[in-house]
């Protein structure tokens, strides 16, 4: 029985009274058309004309939930809109020949009180956290190299045991991540470009690791002879490397951020305080994860002995300053550093030669619990200190 045309199949799982909704922002009705026009001019094949129409659909449902928030929500979409307009825009004409017209001019955002920075910087960093535990790109990209390089070649009879290694599933998850701080109010300059990048991307290439995980599970590719893989393994693989290239770019505005702020916070604490101590450590630790994260498969690890070296020394001085100091602060206090010992374990593991994947792993693992303890270390500092 022949296959159904897949842009028919795609189709049926759009919701079908979205598009008679409005959000009520001028400059959203303007992205969310031209977005669309570029959808029905798209040159290529029919897969590609539904992904995009499937990121347009994605993005106005999006958008009808924030305006449920009333003017608040009106305010963050006025602001998020234009900025999105250019980004996605930027980033589908550069693979995509479609009639895409780009956004009207916007005025200057106000100024953002720090409170709503910091709530919208948390929600990047609650993304981020997101990735390294979850989404490594850089190893699906890899694995999904790998498995496609094992199919066998066109004409080749298909037995009943035969595979499809795609492994992938979706990207729902961290897309709800990136919508969430993309849609509030306050200006990130440089993180919000890169998050928003990062989301047009994964909005792209959503629709499309769907379909061919439900051709893999469905076990379709023993009736086509992988032929619908072969088809899409361009999207995909470009997808993944745009993917994967856009996720390193966001992490790295992201840390260089919150390094920049924490370096000019932390001179301003008062000598040889808890306070201080555990930020300087902090800081110790975000190098480490980035040494190690800039590691390649073979790479030189001076750098990252380097940074553990400076961690274990930070450290140091915070598990003795809060030996000394009476009474015992929080128990989360002591629990941040031994957090950031396990750190130093796993880092010189690593450093030494021990396993990249696995005992990266554990680093981040222990780094997210030392993020976690420290939290609740200052807000028990915080009431102490009235």
């Amino acid at each position: 029985m022949p296959r159904p045309p897949l842009l028919a199949t795609l189709l049926l799982m759009l919701p079908a009274t979205t598009w008679a909704q409005v959000t009520g922002v001028p400059a959203c009705e303007a992205f969310l058309q031209a977005y669309a026009q570029c959808a029905a001019t798209a040159k290529g094949p029919e897969i590609m004309r539904s992904s995009i129409a499937q990121g347009v659909d994605a993005m106005r449902s999006s958008y009808l939930e924030d305006a449920k928030r009333g003017n608040a929500g009106l305010r963050r979409l006025a602001a998020r809109c234009p900025m999105e307009h250019d980004l996605v825009r930027t980033s589908i004409t550069k693979n995509i020949q479609c009639d895409f017209p780009a956004a009207a001019a916007a005025p200057p955002p106000a100024l953002d009180s720090e409170e709503l920075v910091t709530e919208k910087v948390n929600a990047w960093v609650n993304a981020q956290n997101f990735i390294v535990q979850w989404e490594k790109f850089g190893k699906q990209l890899a694995d999904y190299q790998e498995g496609y390089g094992r199919l066998p070649k066109p004409g080749t009879k298909i037995g009943a045991g035969a595979g499809y290694s795609f492994s992938l599933s979706d990207y729902d998850q961290l897309i709800e991540r990136l919508r969430k701080a993309a849609a509030m109010s306050a200006s990130v300059p440089g993180v919000d470009e890169a998050g928003a990048r990062l989301l047009a991307m994964l909005e792209t290439l959503n629709p499309i690791a769907k379909r061919l995980k439900r051709y893999r599970d469905t076990r379709e590719f023993q009736e086509d002879g992988y032929a619908l893989a072969r088809e899409q393994h361009p999207a995909v693989l470009r997808g993944l490397q745009a993917a994967t290239k856009a996720a390193v770019l966001f992490s790295t505005a992201l840390s260089e951020r919150e390094l920049a702020r924490d370096e000019r916070l932390v001179a301003t604490l008062p000598e040889g305080s808890i306070p201080k101590l555990m930020l300087q450590a902090s800081l110790a630790a975000r190098r480490v994860l980035r040494e190690q994260e800039a590691l390649e498969p073979k790479g030189d690890t001076k750098a990252l002995a380097t940074a553990v070296a400076a961690l274990q020394a930070g450290n140091t001085a915070l598990r003795d300053k809060l030996d000394a100091t009476q009474p015992k602060p929080d128990h989360n206090c002591m629990r941040t550093a031994e957090d950031m010992d396990a750190m130093v374990g796993k880092g010189r593991e690593i450093a030494r030669g021990g396993k990249r994947t696995d005992t990266g792993n554990e680093l981040i693992r222990a780094y997210n619990n030392a993020v976690d303890h420290m939290g609740d270390c200052r807000k028990a500092l915080a009431r102490r200190d009235g």
